[in-house]
């Protein structure tokens, strides 16, 4: 926005010509503008600390919501939480890792909280000393000196040469404007990258998701290269198009400035250089020096060859909602576009910006890349577009159709916020009231659909008994938003390897699967997302710090589990009933608890004989807080619910799953990328298989889930499968075993479904249609029925 103000500022001192006052009226005008963005700074950390004040835990909801707009921005892509300081050994709350035999990238995470009440920024010192933390515990990482049991200590060690390591400062305070460390070389050839994401930072990131903030390049002011170009006669109602040749220095100076924004419409993020295509630019721009393995295969040296990267390089298609031409004495020029994006050519964007920051680049000879651009000007309504919903269909077909250098899938575009299914939960969640045992209502869930929907509606509010009011109604812990959503709904599909994936993955997944089933939230599907939600919560609550406090991979131990009570209830768990007791307790004691109930179930199964809060108390016109028991009567209700038996029996299968997960994992292998395989998923289900654990019975509901509506047709398939008896399928388990007929996949489900039909526990459509194929199929290969 800076540009735009400055833009304007500059038409407007052009009206008249004084030496002087124009001097003064543009330094006043500058100055302005900075303390105008400085305040939207200082406004919008208000409003991130207040969203972090929301959480039990602001340290740790600052170093999740930070890696989230990392991720959102393309900077990283998966990044595995840790909490590791020693005063000698430094620090890190979340790595990343990704090689291959081309290169090699190791990307370290630190939080820094700073308290909004004693100050909003941080020093140089500050920024400095966080990432000396990250650079010394990567330095002994790679001597074999840090403690056994770090995973990225581990890969780091084992890791014979790493190309590049990126550091994170993650703070919500404001970091000096003019800081920003340049990337050095360590003496082992590892290129060290510098990266702060402080309020300022977010805060863009924040607008590029929101979508607040177009981009306006002005290429004649702003980099002093304006376009020549071509116009293609006006031929559509719909589109104006010019064709023009954009330089490589400027095309990367303004990704750098811009980035993911440009790419809003691309159906691609940024892949690295790692992929075939990004590597031949690299080595256009760089040349190439073959390893052994590519040397053994026939290829070649290649000396760098910038000036014909016009030549080999298909170049951008971009849209814009405006252009500015200027006619020159050699034709006419783009002196500066609104709106600008890049919806074919992010590969390329990218990799050149990436190859310009590399620390052995020629800079002299990358002035003379040059790249060809299409800009697709998408006419106002009044000139042919008749509505949004047309304009959002053009774009998307030029994104898709330009985009055929690699096959396109649904799950890559970006999801409507205003798809139907979101649009009734929301609507679901201002309405249902959670009752009382007295049948009062005392809250409600808030469902988030667009990004800081919460905190704006809190701040609407237009006095503090309103405030009070609101969050009296909706309190902060019952508020939940899409990420979240698919987390809870997915896990409880048995799909927790997709939930262990992240969450920009796994809701590219939830989503795509509910748009395709043309799913849609009623009463009875909305209580049973709470139900999920209200597990969700309170397992990761017991593993946590309020329960048994897991030494390690919470997140993936919370989705296993609850994908594991979904298996062995076969989906029968009573979700009414887990919604209806939701407020046990007197709706006095509720509206006093300054605690999650999550946090007391996980508390109250881990033992804790007392379970004791704070109350605010005013006396005097000073505010104290004064610890509050619960007392026994009262806790002997919440022991009375379904959930805290459901929790009990958490207490059961939770040895098995992280023994799984975590202790049975072969040597040498990446523990969260085993939790990412559907294989860990098969693997735990196999060993539950192998035990007598069963489901408390008089937990489980008539109906299965409630979730998956399935047809007459698709019954019938079900009954026909729960007539085989159990022996059968063991019968065929074993001689899949004995034969090695079967794939392992196939012989493990043969398992599986003994297993369910000798318990009665339910199974879905899906899994009744492929037993009834192994059947066959087994019959077909020569297995003879035991009653044969």
């Amino acid at each position: 926005m800076e540009n735009e103000e400055e833009y304007e500022s500059e038409e407007e001192s052009s009206d008249y010509f004084n030496d002087f006052s124009e001097q003064e009226q543009e330094y006043s005008q500058t100055t302005e503008a900075f303390q105008r963005e400085l305040t939207e700074t200082e406004k919008f950390k208000k409003d991130f600390d207040e969203e972090l004040g929301l959480s039990d835990d602001p340290e740790a909801e600052l170093a999740n919501l930070a890696i989230e707009y990392i991720q959102a921005s393309g900077d990283a892509a998966e990044v595995n939480q840790v909490n590791y300081s020693s005063r000698n050994a430094g620090a890190i709350d979340g790595w990343g890792f990704s090689g291959d035999e081309d290169q090699t990238n190791i990307d370290l995470f630190i939080s820094f909280y700073r308290n909004p009440a004693t100050d909003t920024r941080i020093s140089r010192s500050d920024i400095e000393q966080n990432f000396s933390k990250m650079h010394r515990f990567f330095e002994l990482s790679v001597e074999g000196r840090t403690p056994v049991g770090m995973e990225i200590a581990r890969l780091i060690y084992d890791t014979r040469k790493i190309d590049r390591l990126r550091l994170f400062v993650m703070t919500n305070a404001i970091a000096p404007r003019d800081y920003a460390p340049d990337s050095s070389e360590m003496p082992s050839g590892t290129t060290v990258e510098y990266h702060i994401w402080d309020a300022r930072r977010i805060m863009q990131q924040d607008d590029i998701m929101r979508g607040g903030e177009p981009v306006i390049i002005d290429f004649e002011s702003d980099y002093n290269s304006p376009l020549p170009c071509v116009m293609m006669p006006d031929v559509s109602e719909r589109v104006r198009c010019y064709l023009t040749i954009i330089p490589g220095t400027t095309l990367a100076q303004i990704y750098d400035r811009y980035h993911q924004q440009l790419l809003e419409h691309n159906v691609r993020t940024f892949l690295q250089l790692r992929v075939s295509s990004n590597k031949g630019i690299r080595d256009t721009l760089m040349g190439h020096r073959p390893n052994i393995a590519e040397l053994r295969h026939g290829v070649l040296p290649r000396a760098p060859e910038p000036d014909m990267f016009f030549a080999y390089n298909n170049g951008l298609s971009t849209i814009a909602s405006d252009v500015v031409i200027k006619k020159t004495n050699s034709g006419p020029v783009i002196t500066r576009i609104t709106d600008w994006q890049i919806v074919n050519g992010g590969q390329t964007t990218a990799s050149i910006s990436a190859v310009m920051r590399m620390h052995n680049a020629d800079k002299a000879a990358l002035s003379r890349v040059y790249v060809s651009m299409k800009v697709s000007v998408l006419k106002e309504k009044d000139d042919g577009i008749e509505s949004y919903e047309d304009w959002d269909d053009i774009v998307g077909c030029i994104s898709r159709y330009a985009n055929t250098q690699s096959a396109v899938r649904m799950s890559d575009i970006n999801f409507k916020i205003n798809e139907p299914f979101l649009v009734e939960l929301e609507r679901l969640s201002r309405q249902k009231w959670v009752m009382s045992s007295e049948n009062r209502p005392v809250f409600k869930w808030f469902f988030q659909r667009t990004l800081g929907q919460y905190l704006d509606m809190l701040h609407s509010c237009p006095t503090r008994s309103a405030y009070s009011e609101f969050m009296a109604e909706y309190p902060k812990s019952q508020m939940f938003d899409k990420r979240m959503l698919a987390k809870y709904m997915m896990a409880w599909s048995q799909d927790p390897a997709s939930v262990c994936k992240g969450g920009e993955i796994n809701y590219k997944k939830f989503y795509t699967r509910l748009h395709q089933e043309a799913y849609h939230f009623d009463e009875r599907k909305y209580h049973y997302a709470i139900a999920k939600a209200v597990l969700f919560k309170t397992i990761d609550a017991y593993y946590g710090k309020d329960g048994i406090q897991l030494p390690g991979y919470k997140c993936s131990m919370v989705a296993y589990t609850l994908s594991t009570l979904s298996w062995l209830s076969g989906k029968k768990l009573d979700l009414d009933r887990i919604w209806r007791e939701q407020c046990v307790l007197p709706a006095s004691w509720m509206s006093e608890l300054t605690i999650p109930m999550s946090a007391v179930y996980a508390k109250l199964v881990s033992g804790a004989e007392h379970i004791t809060y704070n109350v605010k108390v005013s006396e005097g016109g000073r505010n104290h807080y004064e610890p509050h028991d619960i007392p026994e009567e009262e806790l002997q209700k919440l022991r009375d619910t379904a959930l805290y038996r459901v929790m009990q029996f958490v207490k059961t299968i939770e040895p098995t799953v992280w023994k799984v997960l975590v202790e049975d994992v072969d040597h040498g292998q990446n523990i969260n990328e085993w939790t990412k395989s559907y294989r860990c998923w098969d693997t735990l289900r196999y060993t539950l298989a192998q035990t007598d654990m069963n489901f408390p019975q008089d937990l489980l509901s008539s109906s299965v889930d409630g979730d998956e509506e399935i047809t007459d047709c698709q019954k019938r398939v079900i009954d026909e499968m729960k007539e085989i008896p159990s022996d059968v399928w063991f019968s065929i388990n074993k001689w899949a075993k004995e034969t090695m007929l079967f794939t392992p996949r196939e012989t493990a489900f043969t398992g599986f479904i003994g297993y369910r039909i000798k318990r009665g526990l339910g199974v879905s459509y899906k899994q009744a249609k492929w037993a009834i194929d192994l059947l066959e199929k087994a019959k077909d290969k020569g297995w003879v029925s035991v009653s044969a």
